[in-house]
């Protein structure tokens, strides 16, 4: 075989390659298109019952996610504030009373409290309240009761005009009129001698079918009407519950920080209580000394215990929620990471 058939062949095998390739991509596209088809078919084929069912129940069920969510950041906030007390009225206030005696002032602790912690106490959306459809059918029966009674009015009100006869609203009309009023009723439609029974049951079959037309119509319009709102109700719960679900992310993400943070706290702990021990040991063998007056070792303990006490300063007095009350700030994320970076390389200090 020369170069031209292997080069003919290679091109043959291209394009069977490329045409199988958009044989499969039509059959995923149809694949794909076909199953939203069906989910349409199948949200199209719920009843209205089910449709509000389904939404109450993804409603109810965010509600409550968001509920335990709060619930959890509640808590850990509450831990949060008994770690940070507990540091500061202990192993900070020791540390910042020794370097005090020594006429060593770091800067003071700012704690701004649950000022910082402000994060919303209720849920930043509306709740949803969805309420059951009502099927129309007792207020198109009243309706059709109306109108029934409107067509027997109107066959009353004719037969008078025809009679010439003119009746007394305030009392009940004679039996003889009334029989008039029947007889002409059943003369008119029938054709024949009037008769009274005839013109009661035209009267009768009249309002029935009057009665029925309306209560249909009525019923049919409501039950059309209650379908839209199901499908908009249950697409607005979808929308509620992502919602929903983004406010419970941005709750994780606080209770997440705030674990970490409480992590830390439990290191500045354990790393004051060495700084402290240190410190006393220097004050009892040189003794209580203007600070340039110790050893330059001394000095850099001492100096190591005011870093720490102002990488915690930031961390503690920095504002942990945003303005808006609902999401953890950028810079309570960058104070946690100072933090974090200030302990590690004290840490490795302690090893070299």
């Amino acid at each position: 075989m020369d170069k031209r058939d292997e080069a003919e062949v290679q091109e043959e095998l291209s394009i069977d390659i490329d045409d199988s390739k958009e044989i499969v991509e039509k059959e995923q596209s149809v694949e794909v298109g076909q199953e939203d088809h069906n989910h349409k078919d199948e949200v199209t084929q719920k009843s209205n019952d089910e449709l509000i069912d389904e939404a109450r129940a993804m409603v109810t069920k965010s509600d409550s996610e968001v509920r335990d969510c709060m619930d959890i950041l509640n808590d850990d906030l509450e831990a949060y504030e008994s770690k940070k007390s507990k540091l500061i009225n202990g192993n900070i206030a020791i540390a910042e009373s020794l370097l005090n005696d020594i006429e060593f002032e770091p800067e003071p602790i700012k704690d701004i409290g649950k000022d910082g912690l402000q994060f919303r106490d209720k849920e930043p959306i509306k709740p949803m309240h969805i309420k059951s459809l009502s099927s129309g059918k007792f207020s198109s029966f009243i309706l059709a009761i109306i109108f029934g009674l409107a067509s027997v009015a109107g066959w009353v009100y004719l037969a008078t005009q025809k009679l010439g006869i003119t009746l007394d609203p305030s009392k009940m009309p004679s039996d003889e009129t009334k029989n008039q009023i029947l007889s002409w009723i059943g003369g008119s439609v029938t054709g024949g001698e009037g008769v009274p029974l005839y013109g009661l049951a035209i009267l009768a079959t009249t309002a029935i079918i009057v009665m029925w037309i309306i209560y249909a119509i009525r019923v049919s319009m409501r039950s059309t009407k209650n379908k839209k709102i199901a499908h908009q109700v249950n697409e607005d719960a979808k929308f509620y519950c992502t919602k929903k679900e983004e406010c419970k992310r941005e709750m994780e993400k606080v209770s997440e920080h705030l674990h970490k943070v409480i992590k830390v706290l439990d290191k500045y702990d354990v790393l004051f209580e060495e700084q402290n021990a240190k410190i006393k040991r220097i004050i009892y063998i040189e003794g209580k000394l203007p600070f340039h007056e110790y050893h330059q070792i001394s000095k850099d303990h001492m100096n190591e215990t005011g870093r720490l006490i102002d990488s915690l300063n930031r961390l503690i007095s920095t504002q942990m929620a945003d303005e808006a009350g609902s999401s953890l700030s950028i810079e309570a994320i960058e104070a946690l990471e100072d933090a974090t970076k200030n302990q590690d390389q004290y840490i490795e200090k302690l090893y070299q």
